[in-house]
């Protein structure tokens, strides 16, 4: 038997050996360690493992504090007293102070580095003892979970809500401390489950009591659902209620109104302010309220309730902003951005950076996709305007075009037009969408382009109309309307010159406008280049016809004349 023990103690020894030489390499991790000593282990026998780990640790633990304690006492008995009384000395007498340290010298080196030993060993010593303290805190965290689990069912029972928060809140700190260790899944997925039952328990009567503006009991099953940090599933369901009178008023006007009824869209963007004041006013008499029940958590809750509003209005949001003309949805813009200002400076001031984009993300996502395709939706409207124009719908048409005073009359018009339409377009997409103004001014090269083009295809009708194709022979007789038709030519020659003239003082307000605003700072050099070419030929096809007229004019006045 004695034998046996010997054995026996001789095997713990070396056990113990094995586990403190694992303790002392550079390497060590205690996640990797644990987890390597539990791998395996059945949740029936996980506690009894863990307990049977516990007890080593602590073991080992007192080992280590002894010789910690051990190795200290004897470093401080072998401190070089020599460098203290030198200090002492060097204080009173400093004439005595280089005989004293060559002296001195050779017990002081001698001192320190026995010193220098002892205090290595002991940073190791240290080292060790933090290691196996953090197992077994680890180890000891584990176990108080395992055993809370089965305390927790006979919480549930007396349902004392108060009390299960508070352990479960324990649970959770205890739960982030083994977050990677093995049996971290399993237990985490029951506090998770603790979680939800409790919210279960809590959320009806926490959301009437909300509703029925009963403080006391609402700021009591808040703290619960504060503590295990649910209380965000409740803001949601508890803001889904509130936010239903002021939806209630969208209905009621949006059930009385078609987009396709002629004057829909004045009476929409006269009832959108009036909506938002409505919005403004809930939300300042609510205000009082949520800063006496939710407190400190005031700006979030009527952060969420305007959330809340935007999400459950989405569809009908979309539904009348995509039908409006783009002044029209400008406008709808601005009346929106203008509340999300007022909130601020009048409701939420003491929200954070990221609660406050919270509220601008809300009040941007009904225009979310329409400011991504926004540049697209301009140069679309501007070509449709183009196709409006008089003479661009009857070449359009194919019908036979008169070349006559309002033909040209129009031309010159529109030209003008399309200027101010183009300005118009950069200013509105500078308000609703100014990260995308870049990509419109550049795309607005391409709309003037086709527009120069529906002006050569006169043009060209003009030289049919007026028989000057290549190689016709000059006409016999020199009509007297002909000097009209050179007037009419000279006069769209001017206006291709002058819409050439108008492309530059439209580059040149861009300038001004891209030195006022940083999202036009990469505005290129150039940028209508291929409409400047355009209207360079325009003027030079005009001018030819010009010529050609004259020449037909001149030939048949001399004709006649004898040779």
């Amino acid at each position: 038997l004695q034998f046996l023990y010997f054995i026996g103690r001789e095997t713990r020894q070396q056990n113990r050996t094995k586990m403190m030489q694992s303790f002392q390499e550079e390497s060590f991790d205690p996640r990797e360690w644990i987890n390597k000593e539990l791998e395996g282990v059945a949740a029936s026998s996980l506690e009894t493992v863990v307990h049977s780990l516990s007890l080593k640790l602590q073991v080992l633990g007192n080992e280590v504090n002894t010789s910690f304690e051990d190795q200290i006492i004897q470093t401080l008995a072998k401190l070089p007293m020599g460098l203290i009384d030198l200090e002492r000395i060097d204080k009173e007498a400093v004439q005595l102070s280089g005989a004293l340290t060559n002296i001195l010298a050779p017990d002081i080196i001698e001192k320190q580095q026995t010193a220098d030993d002892a205090t290595k060993r002991i940073s190791e010593l240290h080292e060790t003892k933090t290691k196996l303290d953090t197992c077994l805190s680890t180890l000891s965290k584990t176990v108080y979970l395992r055993e809370n689990v089965h305390q927790m069912k006979k919480a549930f029972e007396k349902s004392d809500t108060a009390h299960i928060a508070a352990e479960i809140a324990k649970m959770q700190q205890a739960l982030e401390a083994i977050k990677g260790y093995e049996h971290y899944e399993e237990l985490s997925k029951t506090i998770i489950s603790y979680e939800a039952r409790l919210q279960e328990m809590v959320e009806v009567e926490c959301v009437e009591a909300l509703l029925n503006r009963d403080i006391l009991k609402a700021q009591q099953h808040l703290t619960t659902l504060r503590q295990i940090g649910r209380l965000g599933e409740i803001i949601v369901q508890y803001t889904k209620k509130a936010v239903q009178p002021i939806i209630g008023q969208w209905k009621d006007f949006a059930k009385g109104v078609s987009t396709t009824a002629p004057g829909w869209e004045e009476a929409f963007l006269a009832f959108l302010p009036k909506f938002n004041t409505k919005v403004e006013q809930s939300m300042g008499k609510s205000k009082k309220y949520y800063l006496e029940v939710f407190q400190e958590d005031c700006p979030r809750i009527l952060i969420e309730w305007f959330m809340m509003l935007q999400r459950e209005l989405a569809h009908n949001f979309s539904k009348f902003y995509t039908a409006l003309s783009l002044p029209g949805l400008v406008k709808a813009y601005q009346s929106t951005m203008t509340l999300t200002t007022s909130i601020k400076e009048n409701h939420i001031k003491d929200a954070t950076p990221d609660q406050l984009d919270m509220l601008d993300q809300a009040a941007h996502g009904p225009f979310a996709h329409l400011q991504r395709t926004y540049p697209e939706l301009e140069v679309n409207c501007l070509l449709g305007k183009i196709g409006q124009f008089r003479f661009v719908s009857e070449l359009s048409s194919g019908s036979t075009i008169t070349i006559n005073p309002m033909l040209v009359g129009d031309i010159t018009d529109t030209t003008t037009v399309l200027i101010h339409e183009c300005q118009t377009s950069i200013e509105r997409c500078l308000i609703f969408s100014p990260n995308n103004t870049l990509s419109l001014a550049t795309k607005l090269n391409n709309v003037m382009s086709t527009f120069s083009q529906k002006i050569r295809e006169v043009v060209h009708k003009m030289r049919v109309a007026l028989q000057l194709n290549p190689g016709h022979e000059a006409k016999e007789k020199y009509a007297a309307e002909d000097p009209v038709k050179l007037k009419l030519t000279l006069q769209l020659y001017a206006t291709a010159s002058g819409m050439k003239a108008k492309v530059k003082l439209f580059q040149v307000w861009l300038k001004e406008v891209a030195a006022k605003h940083a999202v036009l700072r990469d505005l290129p050099e150039g940028i209508f280049t291929a409409t400047e070419e355009q209207l360079e030929v325009l003027a030079k096809e005009a001018e030819t016809i010009v010529f050609d007229l004259l020449f037909e004019a001149v030939e048949a006045r001399f004709k006649p004349l004898p040779g």
